[in-house]
C-alpha cells in the first residue's frame, strides 16, 4: 500500500502484482540452448500412395502436412496421423494439363517441387517437371501469373502476401512476386552459375521469416543464403566446402553437404535439410547444431532421440504450429515423412531473485526454470496476479519433488513457478511437461529458507520504494526514474524465500489478507543492522518487508543483505546511499 493505504500495481516476471509500478526482472537464458527432439514416422509410402522427393512439404496450423506424392499420378497429399488424401491432382492418367481454372483434384501435373501456404490459406505448388506454378484456392487450381514460371523447384510466401520462386539448376535465379504485382529478381542471374557476387548454383528450397528475410538452400554452393528485405545477400550457414563440421559453433564456419531445403519458425530459428550429410540441422542465434540424424544411411531410431536416428536422405522440411519439424526422408532405405517433436530440456533451476544459476530454492518460493522447449507460447505470457496461480498454462506444467508447482509465467526458454508446499529438504527433482512431453529430471536443492531480494532488471540494485510512496529507490546514474536512498529512510523491499506466515497461506493461493511473516528476517546494509519495521505476504510467494535504514550509513553503494534463519540472500546486491 502507499502512504494513504491505496493499492498500486507493478509488473514482475510479466505478471501484475499489487504494490509498485514498473517492469522488472525478466530472466532469460544466458547462453544459446539447442532444442532436443524425439523422432517418429508420420507416414510411409505404400504400393498405391508414394511420398515424393524434392523440397516440397508444408504444414498448416491444424496438424496437417502437405507433400508431393503419387497415387499413382503426381498429386499433392494431405497427411496427418489419420492417413492421407489427395488435395491437388488427379489419380487418373491423362488428366487435363495444365488444368488452369479447373477443380484441383481433376488436373494432371508433372513432377513436383515445393509447396507453400499463404496467410489466407491458399496453396502454391511448384512443378519442377516443366509445369507452371499452381495457386489452389477454394478447390480451384489456377496458373500463377498466367503459367509464366515453368519448372520452378522452390516456393515460399511471406506475411505481406508476396510469393518467392526458385528455378533451381534450370535458371539459377530466385524471383519475388510482390503482392502489388510485378516481378523482382532477388538473387542470382538467369542461367548463370556461381557462388559469389550474388550468383547461385542450383537454388532449391526457400523460406521467409517474419522479418521478411529470405533463406535459400543452394545445393551446389553448399550454403544457405540470406537475402534481407533491402536486398543485401549474405551467408546464413555453410562455408562453401562440402562436408560435415561445425556443430556448436558459428553457422557460417560449418560445412554443409548439398542442403536441399530450409524452413524457419516464428522465433527466427532456421532448419536445414542437410541432404548429403543425412542430417537435419538448426541455426539459432548464429550457431549451428544437428537436431536429427547420426550421419549413417538407414531408417532407424523411431521413438528415441532424433540425433541418434539413421536417415535415408532429408529433402523437404517444414515447421508445424506446435514446434514440430516435418521432413521427407527418402532414399535407398525409406520413403517416409518423419516428425521431430521438441523435448523440454532444463539447463538450470534458480531462486527467481538470486541471479545465480542453480541457486537453492524453498517450498513456496519463486523459482525460475531455464532451458529450451519449455513452452510453445512465444514470446511468452504471465498470469493475472489477481487470481490464484494455475497448475498449468498453455499446456506447460511443472513438478518439484513429484508435487505440482504453480505456474505464473511461461516462454520457450523460461518457466517461472511458485514451488509447492513441501517439508522436504535437500536434493529434489524438477520436471517440466510441455503439452504431454516431459523433460528429463533436473536437480534442485530445497532449503528451509532461501531469501533473495527482487532487483531492478535482475541487476545489482534492489527494487525498493520509499515507504511513503514518493519515489522508487535504485541508482539514478544507472536506473532512470529512480532516486538514491538516504540514511534514516524508511523503505519497502520485495523478497522471496522467507518461509511461513501467520496464518499460513498454501502455495499457489493469493492471500485474502496480508498475513505477517511468522519469523521476521534480519536485514543489514553496509554491515550495519537495519531496523525491520514489519513484513507481510503481499502476493503468492512474494513478501513485503518494511525497514528503516540506520542514520549512520555512509554514502555510496553498500552491500544489502536479508537473513532468515541460517541463510542469507546472495552477494552482489547493493543499495545506493546519497
Amino acid at each position: 500500500m502507499d502512504c494513504n493505504g491505496g493499492v498500486m500495481a507493478f509488473r514482475i516476471h510479466n505478471i501484475w502484482v499489487r504494490g509498485v509500478a514498473a517492469s522488472v526482472l525478466v530472466l532469460i537464458p544466458a547462453t544459446t540452448v539447442f532444442a532436443q527432439y524425439t523422432i517418429t514416422t508420420l507416414a510411409v509410402s505404400t504400393a498405391s500412395v508414394g511420398i515424393g522427393l524434392q523440397n516440397g512439404i508444408a504444414a498448416d496450423g491444424s496438424g496437417n502436412v502437405y507433400v508431393p506424392g503419387s497415387a499413382p499420378e503426381s498429386v499433392v497429399l494431405k497427411v496427418n496421423s489419420s492417413g492421407s488424401s489427395v488435395v491437388v491432382g488427379s489419380t487418373q492418367p491423362n488428366a487435363p494439363f495444365p488444368g488452369c481454372g479447373m477443380a484441383a483434384t481433376t488436373i494432371g501435373m508433372t513432377d513436383l517441387g515445393g509447396v507453400a501456404f499463404d496467410t489466407s490459406g491458399n496453396l502454391y505448388v511448384a512443378q519442377s517437371g516443366n509445369g507452371p506454378v499452381l495457386l489452389v484456392s477454394g478447390g480451384i487450381a489456377s496458373c500463377l501469373d498466367g503459367g509464366k514460371y515453368i519448372g520452378a523447384v522452390g516456393i515460399a510466401t511471406d506475411n505481406m502476401g508476396d510469393v518467392w520462386i526458385s528455378l533451381g539448376i534450370n535458371g539459377n535465379v530466385v524471383y519475388k512476386l510482390p503482392a502489388s504485382g510485378g516481378q523482382v529478381t532477388v538473387a542470382g542471374t538467369l542461367n548463370t552459375f556461381g557462388c559469389t557476387g550474388g550468383l547461385l548454383s542450383d537454388p532449391q528450397g526457400l523460406a521467409v521469416d517474419t522479418g521478411g528475410n529470405l533463406f535459400i538452400a543452394d545445393q551446389r554452393c553448399n550454403v544457405v543464403w540470406k537475402v534481407a528485405p533491402a536486398g543485401t545477400m549474405t551467408v546464413a550457414a555453410g562455408n562453401g566446402t562440402p562436408g560435415f563440421s561445425g556443430d556448436g559453433g558459428p553457422a557460417t564456419s560449418a560445412s554443409l553437404n548439398q542442403p536441399w531445403s530450409v524452413a524457419v519458425d516464428g522465433k527466427g530459428t532456421l532448419y536445414i535439410a542437410d541432404w548429403g550429410n543425412l542430417r537435419v540441422r538448426m541455426v539459432k542465434n548464429g550457431l549451428i547444431d544437428t537436431v536429427a540424424g547420426n550421419g549413417l544411411p538407414g531408417y532407424t531410431g523411431d521413438g528415441g532421440p532424433a540425433k541418434s536416428a539413421e536417415l535415408a536422405g532429408p529433402w523437404g522440411i517444414a515447421v508445424g504450429a506446435g514446434g514440430q519439424i516435418y521432413f521427407t526422408d527418402q532414399g535407398k532405405f525409406s520413403a517416409v515423412i518423419r516428425q521431430l517433436t521438441p523435448v523440454p530440456a532444463i539447463t538450470e533451476v534458480d531462486n527467481a531473485f538470486s541471479n545465480i544459476p542453480n541457486s537453492p530454492i524453498q517450498s513456496g518460493s519463486w523459482v525460475a526454470i531455464k532451458g529450451a522447449n519449455l513452452s510453445n507460447t512465444s514470446p511468452g505470457r504471465g498470469w493475472n496476479a489477481n487470481e490464484n496461480f494455475p497448475t498449468s498454462m498453455d499446456g506447460t506444467s511443472v513438478t518439484i519433488n513429484g508435487k505440482t508447482a504453480f505456474v505464473y509465467s511461461i516462454s520457450p526458454g523460461q518457466v517461472n513457478v511458485q514451488a509447492p508446499t513441501d517439508s522436504t529438504l535437500g536434493p529434489v527433482s524438477v520436471v517440466v511437461t510441455n503439452n504431454g512431453v516431459s523433460s528429463a529430471p533436473a536437480t534442485a536443492t530445497y532449503q528451509s529458507n532461501s531469501p533473495a531480494l527482487l532487483q531492478w532488471g535482475g541487476g545489482q540494485y534492489p527494487y525498493a520504494l520509499i515507504t511513503n510512496g514518493s519515489a522508487f529507490v535504485g541508482n539514478p546514474a544507472v536506473i532512470p526514474n529512480t532516486v538514491s536512498a538516504h540514511a534514516g529512510d524508511s523503505l519497502t523491499l520485495w523478497v522471496t524465500g522467507l518461509g511461513p506466515t501467520n496464518p499460513p497461506v498454501p502455495a499457489g493461493q493469493q492471500p485474502a489478507t496480508f498475513p505477517a511473516i511468522a519469523t521476521m528476517p534480519a536485514v543489514t546494509a553496509g554491515g550495519q543492522n537495519v531496523t525491520v519495521l514489519g513484513g507481510v505476504l503481499r502476493y503468492a510467494g512474494l513478501y513485503q518487508v518494511n525497514v528503516q535504514l540506520p542514520v549512520s550509513l555512509p554514502a555510496g553503494d553498500l552491500p544489502l543483505k536479508i537473513i532468515q534463519g541460517s541463510f542469507q540472500s546472495p552477494d552482489g546486491v547493493l543499495i545506493n546511499i546519497q
